[in-house]
């Protein structure tokens, strides 16, 4: 079981159903006691397509200052979709689209007004390759940048899920290939794959501390039976650490703030593949040891988490079909606008972006 987004992706699984909502509204004011974070409100971002709208990942670089990417149908291509946040409202960009049939960009990282990257992945038809999809953003437009795409034995697929930037000469982007995890890096200059040896399955996050201290999750295995898959960047190689893995389990996204606080969460089935089957939500937690599953709240029914952010050791945010807020102690409910919410930043307590889709329109909320 590789849970994984949205719909939009023909490699995902999605493991909960969309909460369909109309509009971007206002909530309950989240208890004091439980966030410095006041509320989640949102203003709606562009909708451009005639189907097929969503936003799958955030980055945040101030109050005045983000980017959101996905990918939306004109009605004969998927075309990429990336929109800035500048204080006030969402604006579309203009962005590369290379592929004739399929574009899309699944994740972002930023690091400055200036410098800021967008992954993804490009397809132009049947019996063609899915090719993998780099922009950046260099203070003024959005330029595609050569990128490896390895592929594998067979029909070659190369797909990035997730990127994190530590400067403007240094980041990482990880997903799979044909052949298994794909990890690729920029050393200011050129994208090169790096090894990740001993590891098979699939990355779908990866989060950056330092340039020493870099995590990334995925899973293993395949549907029914899947196991987390967590790795480590110490500044010289890439090594898999012991993770939980209670049932079918798979990870979606990860957040690091030091060297003995990072978080990761996904998704867990019980009774995979059978009639009686349950999805609850995956936490697991780096203590600076070792990696620890934490409780989380169930509410029943199918659900799961894609996406988490933190900003120190007793604030962290979990996104998904609901979200989650950790104060230091324990993993909460809090509400939140409906939606399936598959990308979380944050640049403190009290500036926190999560953005997805329902079935026809793009999400993005923000607490402040």
């Amino acid at each position: 079981m590789y849970g994984r987004r949205f719909a939009g992706h023909s490699f995902r699984i999605l493991l909960a159903p969309l909460v369909i909502a109309t509009v971007l509204a206002g909530v309950a004011p989240v208890a004091a006691s439980s966030s410095t974070c006041v509320s989640w409100t949102g203003l709606q971002p562009p909708n451009p397509g005639s189907a097929g709208n969503y936003l799958s990942g955030v980055a945040v670089v101030s109050r005045c200052d983000a980017w959101a990417v996905g990918a939306y149908s004109d009605g004969t291509t998927n075309q990429t979709l990336i929109v800035h946040w500048n204080g006030a409202g969402w604006q579309q960009q203009p962005s590369p689209n290379p592929g004739s049939v399929f574009n899309t960009f699944l994740a972002v990282a930023a690091t400055s007004a200036a410098s800021a990257w967008a992954v993804g992945y490009d397809d132009n038809g049947p019996g063609t390759e899915y090719k993998t999809l780099i922009a950046r953003w260099n203070g003024t437009s959005w330029k595609r940048v050569p990128s490896p795409n390895p592929g594998g034995p067979g029909y070659h697929v190369s797909v990035l899920e997730s990127v994190a930037a530590i400067s403007a000469k240094n980041a990482w982007a990880v997903g799979y290939d044909s052949a298994g995890p794909l990890i690729l890096h920029w050393n200011g200059t050129a994208w090169k794959q790096v090894p990740c040896r001993g590891v098979s399955g699939v990355l779908y996050g990866v989060a950056a501390a330092s340039a020493a201290n870099i995590w990334a999750v995925g899973a293993s295995g395949g549907y029914p039976q899947s196991q987390t898959v967590i790795v480590h960047w110490n500044g010289t190689a890439w090594k898999r650490q012991s993770s939980p893995s209670p049932n079918s389990s798979s990870l979606s996204g990860v957040a690091v703030t030091s060297g003995t606080n990072a978080w990761a969460v996904g998704s867990d089935c019980t009774f995979c593949g059978s009639d009686t089957q349950a999805i609850v939500p995956l936490i697991e937690h780096w203590n600076g040891t070792a990696w620890h599953q934490q409780p989380s709240p169930n509410l029943g029914g199918n659900h799961d988490l894609f996406g988490v952010a933190a900003t120190s050791a007793t604030n962290a945010w979990a996104v998904g079909d609901l979200i989650e807020h950790w104060n230091g102690t324990a993993w909460k409910q809090v509400p939140s606008p409906g939606g399936t919410y598959t990308g979380a930043a944050a640049t403190s307590a009290t500036n926190v972006w999560a953005v997805g889709s329902t079935s026809t329109q793009t999400l993005a909320i923000h607490c402040c």
